[in-house]
């Protein structure tokens, strides 16, 4: 592996753990309240959606939305 593959892999670790650490401290979420494979993943989207929205919220009052608008490449 090279070393940006290392860095890109490093980054990557980082980034997911700060969301598993909101989602089981932030919204007390510890486990999963149905069973069945089906009802799991839907509560893994709703989770998505709602630390999607939270993002989203945090950057509207911040102002930082950062939109890249299309630009034509001649």
């Amino acid at each position: 592996m090279t070393e940006e593959g290392i860095t890109e892999r490093l980054n990557r670790s980082i980034q997911s753990e700060g969301v598993f650490s909101y989602i089981k401290s932030g919204m007390q979420y510890l486990r999963f309240k149905h069973r069945g494979m089906e009802k799991v993943i839907s509560e893994i989207k709703l989770l998505s959606v709602a630390i999607n929205i939270r993002k989203l919220s945090s950057k509207i009052k911040a102002d930082k939305l950062g939109f890249i608008r299309y630009k034509e490449v001649i």
